[in-house]
């Protein structure tokens, strides 16, 4: 039955791969936290610290410093719990929704969650940055708003993600 399959799927070491994922992936997502710590305490970015977010986030550092130059990162937070959303502009008509962690394009699905070839996307790493350089536009709104524009953003960039031209990971996003 499904319990037996299951069973099968474990000791073929499919649920293994998960844990492995997450673990190797725990040590420079914390590297990266501490350097954006240093980066919000200079108020700058460095050489050395360019360098070292280009060893830990690869082709991802690039394309984070275009974000920050050319698009906009906006922080919704609401007024009664300070919970907070990011929306990021992007190539495409609608931005793109990021909390720490995740991110709506297809890049971080594809290329940090599932197959984890990348550390986080350029939107997540470019919403990091800004937040430790204090660059992101903060907009509060009332909770109820903010549950609303959350649901909103989540349901047009879920849609936008299942279109057929998204079907494709190697779309640059």
């Amino acid at each position: 039955g499904e319990m037996a399959d299951v069973a099968d799927a474990n000791d073929a070491g499919v649920g293994w791969r998960w844990r492995d994922v997450a673990f190797s992936a725990a040590v420079p997502l914390r590297v990266l936290d501490v350097l954006c710590s240093e980066v919000r305490t200079n108020g700058k970015i460095s050489d050395q610290q360019w360098q070292q977010l280009h060893l830990l986030c690869g082709d991802a550092v690039p394309a984070a410093a275009d974000v920050l130059d050319f698009k906009q990162i906006k922080r919704v937070v609401s007024q009664e719990t300070r919970r907070s959303f990011f929306l990021v502009d992007s190539s495409s008509k609608r931005p793109h929704l990021s909390v720490p962690g995740f991110c709506t394009c297809a890049a971080y699905c594809h290329k940090v969650a599932v197959q984890a070839e990348m550390l986080v996307c350029k939107h997540e790493l470019a919403v990091l940055l800004s937040e430790a350089l204090s660059l992101s536009q903060i907009e509060e709104v009332p909770e109820e708003q903010w549950a609303n524009r959350f649901s909103i953003a989540w349901d047009l960039s879920m849609f936008e993600c299942t279109q057929p031209a998204f079907a494709d990971a190697s779309i640059s996003i």
